[in-house]
């Protein structure tokens, strides 16, 4: 079993090697209002120094530094310029990124050495980022909707979710919902009010679960069927995303 979920998880870094977000997280078509919940700088800026390191950099082999000039500040960026170091992209599925080029970044901070570091963004598009960035602008003002969402993705055979639903309950601050896992196993609670939650995942079979994304408190009951707890804290224009990767056990067939 270990072997098949090691091949499995090649299979889906494989077909999402393209794309930063799945690289840097193991997760793929992650909501824009959780990039912009998780990043500590949010912003639409023009490349105007671009510094590839060298492999003989025994410290930043394998990275470039780019330095924006903030053309429009979402989060956290309310310098002129900010400057981001980035995994070379042929290398570890780092940005892309050519000097005089727009980008729309979502940036981590590193308290230790003090610098922006991001592998999460897309070169600018105003045609067809024009919905995301009204978004980012409506979650900068405080504005936009609490919301929880979570996706499922199968181990074997595909990336897509394709196993029975998956029951989910969600509660929290006097609220209760129970919704099921749609087609492509995703699900969405939206809009809520800030505050702690507590989601359950109840899958009618016995499953082993792996997060791709950090949560700071969960457990796992084994059995039949499989019950998955995790807490969500969110506060005004957060959202949550989490995905999991689902393996189901089969009942091993008796030997001839």
């Amino acid at each position: 079993m270990k072997r098949n979920l090691i091949l499995s998880l090649v299979i889906i870094l494989s077909i999402f090697a393209g794309s930063s977000l799945a690289c840097s997280r193991l997760e793929f078509a992650v909501p824009t209002c959780a990039l912009y919940t998780r990043a500590d700088a949010v912003f639409l800026g023009k490349a105007i120094k671009v510094k590839q390191f060298s492999d003989e950099d025994e410290d930043n082999a394998g990275m470039r530094e780019v330095q924006f000039k903030v053309l429009q500040n979402f989060k956290g960026a309310e310098n002129p310029t900010l400057t981001i170091t980035t995994n070379d992209w042929r290398a570890a599925c780092g940005l892309r990124i050519g000097k005089g080029q727009m980008w729309l970044i979502y940036a981590d901070y590193d308290k230790e050495d003090k610098i922006f570091r991001s592998n999460e963004g897309s070169k600018y598009k105003p045609e067809e980022d024009r919905e995301k960035v009204d978004f980012l602008k409506t979650a900068s003002e405080g504005n936009s909707e609490v919301s929880i969402f979570g996706s499922l993705v199968s181990y074997f055979d595909q990336v897509f979710y394709k196993f029975e639903p998956a029951e989910v309950i969600l509660e929290g601050n006097g609220n209760k919902q129970v919704i099921k896992t749609d087609s492509n196993g995703l699900f969405k609670f939206s809009p809520l009010i800030a505050g702690n939650y507590k989601v359950q995942l109840k899958f009618p079979f016995k499953a082993a679960l792996e997060q791709f994304s950090p949560i700071t408190k969960y457990s796992v009951a084994e059995g039949n069927p499989t019950i998955f707890d995790y807490e969500v804290e969110l506060k005004k224009s957060e959202c949550n995303y989490t995905q999991f990767g689902v393996f189901k056990y089969t009942p091993k067939q008796p030997q001839q």
